[in-house]
């Protein structure tokens, strides 16, 4: 990627960029953008960047038109002149620049030329000229982030590990309307590494990193740093943008002061406003023993309730799971009109497990979410909270279950 100023023009920068590199950007600027918010589905931002890439920063907000936060898709290259001040901004229509982009698929790069109120987009001999929107359009910056001094808290984590406890707790997020702070996820920072955990009242899902350590120093005290809730919506870009395998590193950074936080991962950088409101005390649910423990295989149990669940109604959404001959779990669904679907996982006991009805789609998800080739599921009765975990015990999901009508 390169920037030049056109000479004959001193008012005139043009930035030439890899095609492909630079619809990425615009996805992952995009990704967060309400289709509810037509204002911000109109607006792509385009700023120089302070290390020598450029910016495409999109916005989210929430249902009550609050900015949630700001995600930017990263360019990365030089700049071999910054005359013409890029950094002074150009905001256009991301649909109109990546519909014109698509359509030249068959070039690798692509040229920008700002000169005042519009901008040109060119690629081989095809261009549009787009109007830009004034400065004044573009929302208010999120405030209270890292001017009040030192952090209180950063950690740096594998981006692939981030991003699999970003999509595990997220799959136990509220969607629903409801309890407001539910529609995130909890970002939990310790003396080392990271929480994160994501809840709906019925299921939660926590997924510490693998050097995490809960924090020791108490609220208010020196190195305290208190667990944030971030939007759904933001954080769900953010899984997105990662993809499925990204490399590199994370960076989470949390301020002493104001209410914005950073995360730096792969070639998305996200500004997220935290989100108001007390989180549940998800610790008073998490089972301290276990009454009995069935260690399966996780292709084999994720087969057998999808098929168990085949004559599950879709009212009830309830499969009753219950030991067949001291090693095998069977999966049953059952309905007056439908009748009955059961299939089998072979299972390793210990203790007493007994059994329990649970809702197929929750228990699925949360045997995705423990991201290891077999899982643990723990029991403590008929009527308690049931648990999948994977072997080392970092990613927990705790399910509610299901009382059926006699």
């Amino acid at each position: 990627m390169s920037i030049s100023a056109q000479n004959q023009n001193p008012t005139t920068t043009c930035i030439t960029m890899l095609r492909k590199e630079v619809l990425r950007a615009i996805t992952c600027a995009t990704r967060a953008t309400l289709p509810s918010d037509p204002r911000a589905a109109g607006q792509l931002r385009i700023d120089g960047d302070a290390y020598g890439g450029v910016r495409f920063n999109g916005i989210t907000r929430d249902s009550y038109s609050t900015l949630r936060a700001v995600v930017s898709g990263l360019c990365t290259g030089s700049i071999q002149d910054r005359h013409g001040d890029l950094h002074s901004s150009l905001i256009v229509s991301p649909k109109a620049v990546a519909q014109f982009l698509r359509a030249a698929k068959g070039e690798e790069s692509c040229d920008f030329t700002a000169n005042g109120s519009t901008v040109t987009v060119s690629a081989g001999a095809r261009s549009v000229t787009l109007e830009t929107t004034d400065l004044d359009e573009w929302p208010m910056p999120l405030s209270g982030g890292f001017d009040d001094g030192e952090t209180a808290y950063q950690v740096d984590l594998p981006t692939a590990e981030f991003a699999d406890m970003l999509r595990a707790s997220l799959a136990a997020a509220a969607k629903e309307a409801g309890r407001y702070a539910m529609h995130g996820v909890l970002l939990e920072p310790g003396d080392k590494g990271l929480r994160i955990v994501g809840t709906d009242g019925r299921r939660l899902h926590l997924c510490d990193s693998a050097d995490f350590e809960p924090m020791s120093a108490e609220p208010y005290q020196p190195g305290y740093c208190a667990p944030v809730i971030l939007p759904r919506d933001a954080m769900g870009a953010m899984s997105k943008n990662l993809g499925k395998s990204p490399k590199g590193t994370a960076h989470i950074v949390l301020p002493e002061f104001g209410d914005i936080v950073r995360i730096t991962a792969g070639e998305t950088v996200a500004h997220v406003r935290k989100t108001d409101g007390e989180y549940p005390r998800y610790a008073a649910v998490l089972p301290k023993s276990w009454k009995g423990c069935a260690r399966v295989d996780t292709a084999d149990l994720l087969t057998a309730i999808a098929d168990g669940s085949i004559c599950c109604g879709k009212e009830s959404r309830a499969v009753e799971c219950t030991l067949e001959t001291g090693t095998s779990i069977m999966v049953t669904g059952r309905t007056q009109s439908a009748g009955l679907s059961a299939a089998h996982a072979f299972a390793v006991v210990s203790g007493d497990w007994g059994g329990i009805v649970v809702n197929p789609e929750y228990a699925a998800a949360a045997v995705k979410s423990c991201g290891s080739d077999s899982i643990e599921w723990v029991l403590n009765g008929k009527m308690s909270p049931m648990e999948f975990r994977n072997p080392n015990g970092r990613m927990r999901c705790i399910v509610m279950p299901i009382t059926l009508d006699a």
